[in-house]
């Protein structure tokens, strides 16, 4: 059984590490594209740690659980795209010790071993 609100917790805490925003911020209305995103892989890390899209739709400020639904689908998109942000948000979720960065990677799909640069310029290992 999940023990939502340490779930929450850990969602919020990886996205709010790897994207440098509060959970005030993540909840928010703010529609900003760079808000947006943040969003979005933060509904798809909590998908993946067993929450349900009401549940998802309601911790991220009482949304439709249809917009978690599509921004899920928008998140997959984008990790797959973007291999820096997905090894951005995997040393975040790995640091914290609350996400298996594998399985982030296979969902991401990134094949593991390969170097891939942050955004910061510097070179982080896939684990």
């Amino acid at each position: 059984m999940l023990n939502l609100e340490a779930e929450t917790a850990a969602v919020f805490a990886c996205i709010g590490g790897a994207y440098g925003v509060s959970r005030e911020e993540l909840v928010s209305k703010n529609r900003m594209k760079p808000m947006g995103e943040a969003r979005a892989v933060g509904y798809l890390l909590a998908r993946r740690r067993g929450m349900s899209y009401p549940r998802i739709a309601l911790i991220f400020g009482n949304r439709d659980h249809t917009t978690v639904m599509s921004g899920v689908r928008k998140a997959e998109r984008l990790l797959q795209k973007d291999a820096t942000l997905a090894a951005l948000v995997v040393r975040f979720c790995l640091e914290r010790n609350e996400f298996d960065g594998q399985q982030l990677l296979a969902l991401a799909g990134h094949s593991s071993g390969e170097p891939v640069v942050a955004r910061e310029g510097s070179e982080v290992s896939e684990p």
